[in-house]
C-alpha cells in the first residue's frame, strides 16, 4: 500500500485479464475488488467538497441504517429454528 500526500493509505485495485478471458468477467472482478478496497468510496468522497456538518450527518445516518439492518438480522435469526 502506498501513502498519499496527506499520509492516508491508498489501496489499488488490480485485475489481471487473461489473453482469451472475457471483458465482462474482468469488469465484474474489478468492481468486486474496488468494493473490497474502498476505492469507489474514496473516489466519490473526493469528487465534491462536503461540509463537515454534512459529513457528520451522513456518517450518523449510515450508522443508524447499519444498526437497523443489524437489528432486523438478529430478529430474523432469533425467529428461525436451529
Amino acid at each position: 500500500m502506498a501513502r498519499e500526500e496527506g499520509g492516508q493509505v491508498s489501496r489499488h485495485a488490480n485485475v489481471i485479464v487473461e489473453v482469451n478471458g472475457s471483458i465482462e468477467h474482468a469488469l465484474r472482478q474489478l468492481k468486486r475488488t474496488m468494493l473490497k478496497t474502498g476505492t469507489a468510496y474514496a473516489i466519490g468522497r473526493k469528487e465534491h467538497h462536503i461540509k463537515p456538518g454534512d459529513r457528520r450527518r451522513r456518517k450518523s445516518a449510515r450508522a443508524r441504517k447499519r444498526e437497523r439492518k443489524n437489528v432486523a438480522r438478529r430478529e430474523r435469526r432469533g425467529m428461525m429454528p436451529e
